[in-house]
């Protein structure tokens, strides 16, 4: 995947702030989906770059990884076209 442009990063932070009151709140393990995500929003919105990252969620290994996902994704290194792709399945009706 290429690089988002500012057009879809806008879409993206658009998409997951839509979809995390709708996401399962946490995992079987006690994971917070809803953190991760706002996680996930943070990175898109300030750009934020993995040393910011380590040093702003390295007590949560979880919400930890959905950053890192986050910073990929802008990067253009992400297996996901979208970060909200891969909450669609914990969306709840």
């Amino acid at each position: 995947m290429a690089r988002p442009t500012r057009e879809q990063i806008q879409a993206e932070i658009e998409q997951l702030t839509a979809m995390r009151p709708k996401v399962r709140h946490y995992t079987a393990f006690g994971d917070d989906n809803r953190a991760a995500i706002s996680a996930q929003i943070a990175v898109l919105e300030k750009l934020l770059g993995d040393d910011a990252i380590y040093d702003r969620y390295e007590d949560d290994d979880s919400i930890l990884m959905q950053a890192l996902e986050a910073r990929q994704w802008l990067d253009g290194d992400s297996e996901y076209d979208t970060l909200s792709e891969g909450w669609q399945e914990l969306v709840q009706d």
